[in-house]
C-alpha cells in the first residue's frame, strides 16, 4: 500500500530549514525548532529529510548551489576583471548588511559541530574550491602567471569569508566596505598601496 501524499512544497521546506540554520547554527537548533518553521511533524521530517543532520547537509548543499552559486555567478558576467570582483565584493557586504543574519552559512558550519562530518566537510570544500576557480578564471587577464593567480584568488576567498566573519562581529558596513576598497587597490592598483 503505497504511502499518503506529501501535502508540502519540500523545495520550500529545506529552504525554511537552510534559513533556520544559516539564522541559528547547526548546534542550536533544535529538532522542535524544525517542526515549528516548516510546519511539519517530526515523523514528516524525518520521512522526507531523514534524521536532523542529513536535514542539514540537504539544506547545506542547497545553500552551496544556489546562494553561494549566485555570487560565483557574479564574477562570470561581462566587465573587467576589477568590475567583476568589485561587484562580487560589494554584493557580498550588501547581502551581509540586509540580512541582518550576518556571517556565510559555510564559514559558519565550519565553527560547529558539524565541522567534523565528512559530508559537510565536502561540501564546503567543494564551495569555496569552486569560488577560487571563479576568481582566478576572473583574474586571468590581470595576472598571467598562474601560480601567483591562484594565490592571489585565494587571497580574495580568504578576504570574502573574513567579511563575513566581521559582519557577523557586528562590524559596521563602511568598515567592510573599507576592506574591500583596500583590498582591490592592492591588487589592480599596486601604486595605491602602502608600502
Amino acid at each position: 500500500m503505497p504511502g499518503r501524499p506529501k501535502h508540502f512544497d519540500e523545495s520550500q521546506a529545506l529552504d525554511q530549514a537552510m534559513e533556520l540554520f544559516w539564522a541559528k547554527g547547526y548546534d542550536c537548533t533544535s529538532i522542535s525548532d524544525l517542526e515549528t518553521t516548516l510546519g511539519l511533524g517530526r515523523q514528516s521530517i524525518y520521512n522526507t529529510f531523514g534524521d536532523k543532520r542529513s536535514l542539514f547537509l540537504q539544506a547545506f548543499n542547497h545553500y552551496a548551489q544556489t546562494r553561494s552559486g549566485a555570487m560565483v555567478a557574479l564574477l562570470k558576467a561581462p566587465g573587467t576583471a576589477a568590475q567583476r570582483i568589485d561587484r562580487f565584493f560589494t554584493a557580498l557586504i550588501e547581502a551581509q548588511c540586509r540580512d541582518k543574519r550576518s556571517g556565510c552559512l559555510l564559514a559558519n558550519s565550519v565553527s560547529s559541530s558539524i565541522q567534523s562530518d565528512p559530508e559537510a566537510a565536502a561540501i564546503v570544500d567543494r564551495a569555496l574550491k569552486r569560488l577560487h576557480q571563479a576568481l582566478a578564471d576572473a583574474l586571468a587577464e590581470t595576472i598571467p602567471d598562474a601560480s601567483e593567480r591562484k594565490k592571489t584568488a585565494w587571497l580574495l576567498v580568504n578576504t570574502a569569508q573574513g567579511l563575513c566573519v566581521l559582519s557577523k562581529s557586528g562590524q559596521a558596513e563602511n568598515t567592510l566596505t573599507g576592506i574591500r576598497t583596500q583590498t582591490l587597490a592592492l591588487i589592480f592598483k599596486p601604486e595605491l598601496s602602502t608600502p
